[in-house]
């Protein structure tokens, strides 16, 4: 399964953006924290001068998903894996930056002008139901990339 999370809408508070899987009709928002425009192609050295801990959404790349128990929400959770500089990313349910450190939240609305994504509970439970049938027989992984910008 793939999933291609485009990002759109960049500000100093947070990164939203559209996820789509391919060969679905579902589609959701994210919120992730501030692109530092960091890619997967970059050296360690570079990525980890550049990164703001808890603040920085991670690079721009393709990752593999696992789903793996997490001690802090106490559940099975989508973990990105592979991410350089990073650890412990997981796509969660959250409205606002503040609930990111990282990681990924996805909902089925987004308010841009408020820096919000909006019904996450919901979109989650049906994003980790997909992933978790998925898993069973093949490999799942996220590409994230930025939308073209129009000439």
């Amino acid at each position: 399964m793939e999933i291609i999370l485009t990002r759109e809408h960049f500000n100093d508070v947070c990164t939203i953006g559209s996820l789509r899987i391919v060969g679905d009709d579902l589609l959701l928002y994210t919120l992730e924290d501030v692109d530092r425009k960091l890619s997967i192609t970059d050296d360690l050295l570079t990525i980890t001068k550049i990164k703001v801990y808890g603040s920085t959404c991670i690079p721009y790349g393709r990752y593999e998903i696992l789903m793996t128990y997490s001690d802090r929400f106490k559940q099975m959770m989508p973990l990105v894996t592979g991410v350089p500089g990073f650890s412990g990313i997981r796509i969660h349910a959250g409205n606002v930056s503040a609930d990111t450190l990282g990681c990924v939240l996805v909902g089925y609305a987004k308010d841009v002008l408020h820096n919000r994504i909006l019904n996450s509970r919901s979109a989650i439970a049906e994003l980790y139901m997909l992933i978790n049938e998925k898993i069973k027989s093949e490999k799942v992984f996220i590409t994230i990339t930025k939308m073209e910008q129009s000439a």
